[in-house]
């Protein structure tokens, strides 16, 4: 179970806080304890006690956050000056004079002994600084040396001195910039400007319709525009309880390994006795007169997805997933039905940026239906019940489908580096597929990876100073964590190889599961990353930029995630 986090100031934020937060006057500097069980804010808005409880840590000044750095130079035996090379920076080593304040001297040694107790030498907490010009930045950072001041503890309700710490990075931090690439299946593609291409089917009691429409409608629309256009369902009484099921009209897809996605344009409705739902269709009969009859259904709830399917109307449930955080409003969410190895095998996909996956369901038995009849695709609403009026489902924004067909495809992903240093990207590979990656921004040299099989991940690093290839599909384990029979089958190849590795060895060792099938991973890299994402000007607002990604031999499961940590030498 874990600890309770204590906090101090320990009351909430006052208004006089709050004016400081909301209007940016002052940044908000905090430490958290190497163990998360204690917080303290130090500055801002969010550091200001009340008169009732006192208790807090106040900085009263802060010096050293620019790390030093020793110049890089080269000089020749004639040469007039020296030759600049690079420059390195050396750790942060800073300290703060802090104020200890208690409304009674026991209180105040109470408040010195857990700010003494969240440092430690060894494991680093987090100081941070929040600006809503600059935004969060932090560090970790560990206790350097014993404090100079000479601390009292509980002989006064205040007690300042002199705090020591430093952080081994040499800079701060900020969130990552992601960015991800994904096959796209867009075989069919439809933004709902009309309804002309949809067969509907109606059913239930209420008397709700779905209809194309612009995102905002009325005042809003005057003042902030119409936005995107929708496909929206529209209350039409008191009766409640409709559904409508759509299906492309005339399209199949060439397989039975389909995709398809909706992207929502709301919050679906709920009550405490029901729920609005939407849903995604594919594998639906091709000529069945009412859409739905036949088919496999992904219903996504507000607090669950249910994953069914049906013959001639009958549903029969395949499986509920729950899900903690509800749908959201610009979340594309989708169905893959069908992988390679796995026809009756579906994966569930949620994300607004980039998708992470749900759940993968594998249907047991062979119930629904597949082949040549069953390949179209669609997408459903149904309404809820109120006190007086049905509630609404959320509104859907767009909706694509297509074949999970193995194929080459290109793309770029956008990175946009905050900070003022170089920012080197990590980029994390799902397989099945071969990957080609951009050197660098806007460059067309491209560095090689693969091929990766389905269900490997590797990690390629493109700073040059750190391990290149992370293989995160399996850690290889310690010999003390091996079974005796691997460890046993490991002691006999190393003795008849003598210690050399072999093709025969690797793919004994991969079947065993002691190392990936393509053997050494550093054997599938080919090129090196030659630029890192260029820092933010000196003045004028971050830059974006492009890489080139391509990949071949991939499918809906493969996809490539960029990832880079923005750093910079003031956190201001």
């Amino acid at each position: 179970m874990p600890f309770p986090v204590k906090r101090y100031p320990t009351n909430a934020i006052t208004p006089h806080g709050a004016y400081y937060f909301l209007n940016g006057i002052k940044p908000n500097m905090t430490y958290r304890s190497y163990d998360d069980t204690s917080v303290f804010h130090l500055m801002g808005g969010m550091a200001i006690a009340d008169v009732i409880n006192p208790e807090s840590v106040r900085l009263k000044s802060l010096g050293g956050l620019i790390a030093p750095w020793v110049p890089i130079e080269q000089k020749g035996a004639t040469q007039d000056g020296v030759t600049f090379v690079d420059a390195l920076y050396d750790p942060i080593d800073a300290d703060m004079v802090v104020e200890v304040v208690g409304k009674t001297p026991q209180r105040t040694a109470e408040v010195i002994r857990d700010w003494v107790a969240a440092w430690d030498a060894r494991k680093p907490g987090e100081l941070s600084f929040f600006d809503l010009h600059a935004g969060r930045w932090w560090a970790p950072v560990r206790w350097s040396q014993n404090p100079i001041d000479k601390i009292t503890g509980g002989n006064f309700t205040r007690q300042e001195f002199t705090w020591p710490f430093k952080s081994h990075d040499a800079f701060w931090r900020s969130y990552d910039n992601l960015a991800e690439f994904r096959y796209s299946f867009a075989s069919v593609e439809d933004e709902f400007e009309t309804l002309d291409d949809w067969t509907l089917a109606y059913s239930g009691s209420g008397l709700g319709t779905v209809q194309a429409a612009p995102e905002r409608t009325g005042l809003l629309a005057s003042i902030f525009g119409p936005g995107e256009w929708e496909a929206k369902w529209f209350i039409g009484g008191t009766d409640v309880g409709r559904t409508v099921t759509a299906q492309r009209t005339g399209f199949t897809t060439g397989t039975d390994r389909q995709v398809a996605y909706i992207t929502l344009g709301s919050h679906s409705s709920w009550t405490f006795w029901d729920e609005a739902y939407n849903d995604i269709w594919v594998r639906m009969g091709n000529d069945d007169v009412t859409p739905g009859d036949n088919g496999v259904r992904c219903r996504i709830r507000p607090g669950n997805v249910e994953l069914s399917y049906f013959i001639d109307g009958v549903e029969t449930t395949i499986r509920n997933i729950g899900v903690i955080v509800p749908p959201q409003p610009g979340e594309k969410w989708g169905i893959i039905a069908g992988v390679e190895g796995g026809d009756r095998t579906f994966k569930i996909l949620r994300g607004k940026k980039g998708l992470s996956e749900v759940a993968t369901v594998v249907e047991g038995g062979t119930g629904s239906l597949m082949g040549e009849d069953y390949r179209g695709v669609g997408w459903g609403l149904e309404s809820g019940t109120s006190l007086t009026i049905e509630i609404t489902p959320a509104d859907l924004r767009k909706f694509t489908a297509g074949d999970n067909v193995v194929e080459a495809q290109s793309g770029m992903l956008r990175r946009i580096n905050m900070g003022d240093q170089p920012m080197w990207d990590r980029y994390t590979l799902h397989g099945p597929g071969t990957f080609y990656i951009g050197s660098g921004p806007g460059s067309t040299e491209m560095v090689k990876f693969g091929p990766l099989e389905r269900g490997q991940v590797v990690q390629i690093r493109t700073d040059p100073r750190k391990r290149g290839v992370v293989d995160l599909t399996s850690v290889p384990p310690s010999p003390q964590q091996l079974t005796f029979w691997q460890q046993a089958v490991k002691d006999f190849l190393t003795f008849a190889s003598g210690n050399n590795s072999s093709p025969l060895e690797e793919e004994i060792l991969s079947k065993f599961g002691i190392m990936p099938p393509q053997g050494n991973m550093y054997s599938l890299l080919e090129g090196r990353f030659a630029k890192p994402i260029p820092p933010k000007p000196a003045a004028g607002p971050a830059q974006a930029y492009d890489v080139l990604v391509e990949v071949t031999g991939g499918d809906a499961d493969t996809r490539i995630v960029a990832a880079g940590t923005p750093l910079r030498r003031w956190p201001l």
